[in-house]
């Protein structure tokens, strides 16, 4: 597992021609239960969410300038810059967005709570003016999708689930930025894409 996450490592610093694909670190954020809230209640949470995902970024080290953000109604998908240390990704930024959500919930009405869901993953993108593309990209929001994370967040106490790419874990790993204690297995079977990934426990 060494070996391989020593090329992992070795293509985050990747950099490619600017109109080809780029290795790009990048994660998504969900908001559960969005479909079940009034049109109201939606529209008050895609501007929370919005907030609280550039609050985050800003106090993870990722300048919300320095990345790109798309918005899509109720998910919210970031890409960081070339250089980005992955290690922002698997510590501060989690607990940042998890620590934003208390604040928000700490004072929103019932119907206003938020419960999040965060995937991260590292891979090849195309990035232009209409936007991202790329298997990875599709990848990273079926692990978003994944019937394993959602059942984890609709069991935890915490208001935020998080989801690491099999990819992302094994250059984690390696590098001693996370424990494998803190995260167990799981097999992923979302449409047409069957992975490996690795939610965090409590």
């Amino acid at each position: 597992m060494i070996e391989r996450a020593v090329i992992a490592w070795q293509r985050l610093g990747t950099i490619s021609p600017a109109r080809g694909p780029q290795h790009r670190l990048m994660f998504a954020v969900d908001i559960a239960g969005f479909g079940s809230r009034p049109p109201r209640v939606q529209t008050h949470l895609r501007h929370v969410l919005e907030r609280v995902v550039k609050h985050a970024c800003q106090a993870a080290g990722l300048p919300p300038h320095s990345c790109r953000h798309e918005h899509r109604g109720d998910s919210a998908f970031v890409i960081t810059p070339l250089g980005t240390d992955f290690a922002a990704l698997l510590g501060p930024l989690p607990q940042a967005l998890a620590s934003a959500v208390d604040r928000h919930n700490a004072l929103a009405a019932d119907t206003a709570q938020m419960r999040l869901r965060m995937a991260a993953h590292a891979g090849y993108v195309h990035i232009d003016r209409r936007g991202v593309s790329g298997n990875d990209a599709v990848l990273l929001f079926r692990l978003l999708d994944a019937p394993p994370l959602k059942d984890h967040l609709a069991n935890s106490p915490h208001d935020l689930a998080v989801i690491v790419s099999d990819y992302l874990y094994d250059v984690a790993v390696a590098y001693h930025v996370i424990k494998p204690a803190h995260y167990r297995q799981a097999d992923i079977l979302c449409k047409e894409t069957a992975a490996r990934a690795w939610i965090k426990l409590p």
